[in-house]
């Protein structure tokens, strides 16, 4: 035997002292909050950092010139400080079902618009939206349901397909890597009442497809 190696450090030497002490809860509460949140979007599938929502009504980036949410000063203060709330962060929804209701004019429609931006963000930062959600793919679908379909047409669809998608620079700039469909439901030209409620959705569903 050669002697010169017995008493030599050994690099393969039994770690199990050592790797008792370490586990991937530890290592991972002494990451830094970005660190963690790279994290998610790796085990996630995202390619991208989606924007907070603050970002996304403020930043020129996105919707906040004044074609669209005027860096926020087109939202009521009573909205800018819930919807932190909603979406804590830009991976995280603290309520994934909203249920927006009230008088005319006090921003439900607003707030949905931007639901609706905010959820197309974060899809277009996911390499494969559909394979993140465990789901068949098929095209992603806005549903919107109005009294009136006409209203809830003009207000929501065409306002993010011929305006946000067309102007804000994020959605022209990142390339769409899954199929997108419109859809509208409610009574053709019906009477819209005071506070009427409007449902955004976004999903996998049949229905009237908009023109």
């Amino acid at each position: 035997m050669n002697q010169k190696f017995i008493d030599q450090f050994d690099p393969s030497r039994d770690l199990t002292d050592e790797l008792a002490g370490i586990t991937f809860q530890t290592q991972y509460t002494n990451l830094s909050e970005r660190e963690k949140k790279l994290v998610f979007l790796k085990v996630n599938g995202y390619n991208r950092m989606p924007p907070t929502i603050e970002q996304l009504y403020s930043d020129d980036y996105y919707l906040g010139s004044a074609d669209f949410f005027d860096g926020g000063r087109s939202i009521y203060k009573f909205w800018r400080d819930e919807l932190p709330k909603i979406f804590p962060s830009e991976v995280t929804t603290a309520y994934p079902f909203l249920i927006l209701s009230g008088a005319i004019g006090i921003g439900k429609s607003t707030v949905s618009r931007l639901c609706m931006a905010n959820c197309y963000a974060r899809l277009l930062c996911m390499k494969n939206p559909s394979k993140t959600l465990h789901l068949v793919p098929k095209p992603f679908s806005f549903v919107v349901t109005h009294r009136d379909e006409n209203v809830g047409y003009a207000e929501f669809i065409k306002w993010f397909k011929d305006e946000a998608l067309m102007k804000v620079p994020f959605f022209k700039n990142v390339k769409r890597k899954f199929k997108l469909q419109f859809i509208t439901s409610g009574p053709l030209g019906g009477r819209v009442g005071l506070g009427s409620d409007v449902l955004v959705l976004i999903g996998r569903l049949q229905g009237k497809l908009c023109r």
